[in-house]
């Protein structure tokens, strides 16, 4: 049900494990543990293995025992109820946000076809704004810009509506970051920069296909809530935001209610 792997091992690196096993039993919860500061083995996990959460050396034994536990309780579920094989299909309802870089909304509207709406969001209050007025199934965004705000943002995005799916487009080495982001906004896919656009579009399909599944299947949706860490919730920004998030809960909830 689950399978937490080392990512240094003789012979196979723990990303190549875990993806090897994602396609060898798919509902399986795959941890991965390191020591080292390997960002492109952290991308890797995200990415290939998709992995539930990233563990750094040393661990805390409470925080890995309660982690696992709930890593058991989520495999349990899927196996019970295995997500389904949902088709993406053209829809004007379902929206792509992509905040603040206009040369990503551009190619976005480009790959997305007619698959999805694609809206451009310049700035932190027209994306809040922009997930108060449309079913966002997915958000791109670069974290070069509003690095702080986005951080934050995409912490309690995840915290109160797990089924909009994250991309997020990067040049920056910082493991610490980008584990956080693991851990505690499950962002779907990293893409380092200069993006390269056919990965972006594999992943961006690949993300409104999870949406779809979601919408199916709204249980599926647990595999990618997350908490925020207390000093993200008790931050200034963190409050404006978290109240804004909160007053459109429901109209992104809406597609999933039974």
């Amino acid at each position: 049900h689950v399978v937490v792997s080392d990512q240094r091992m003789p012979g196979m690196l723990g990303v190549e494990l875990l993806r090897e096993l994602k396609l060898l039993r798919p509902n399986a919860v795959r941890m991965l543990l390191t020591g080292y500061s390997d960002l492109a083995a952290i991308v890797g996990s995200v990415n290939e293995g998709e992995v539930y959460r990233f563990v750094s050396k040393p661990w805390n034994q409470d925080d890995l025992q309660g982690t696992i536990a709930e890593a058991v309780t989520i495999a349990i579920a899927l196996e019970a109820s295995p997500p389904p094989r949902v088709a993406v299909r053209p829809s004007d309802d379902v929206v792509a946000l992509v905040l603040d870089d206009p040369t990503m909304a551009r190619a976005a509207r480009e790959m997305a076809g007619d698959l999805c709406r694609v809206v451009h969001a310049p700035t932190l209050d027209d994306a809040l704004h922009a997930l108060a007025v449309n079913e966002v199934a997915l958000l791109v965004c670069d974290l070069e810009s509003q690095r702080v705000a986005i951080t934050v943002l995409l912490k309690l995005l995840k915290q109160e509506h797990p089924a909009t799916l994250v991309i997020v487009t990067t040049s920056r080495s910082d493991s610490e970051m980008i584990i956080s982001l693991i851990n505690e906004a499950r962002i779907f896919r990293f893409i380092n920069k200069p993006v390269n656009l056919t990965l972006l579009q594999s992943h961006f399909v690949a993300a409104l296909e999870r949406y779809y599944s979601f919408k199916q299947s709204p249980h599926l949706m647990r595999t990618h809530r997350a908490r925020p860490s207390a000093a993200v919730r008790e931050s200034t920004a963190a409050r404006s935001i978290l109240d804004k998030l909160r007053s459109i809960t429901t109209r992104i909830t809406a597609p999933f209610r039974s």
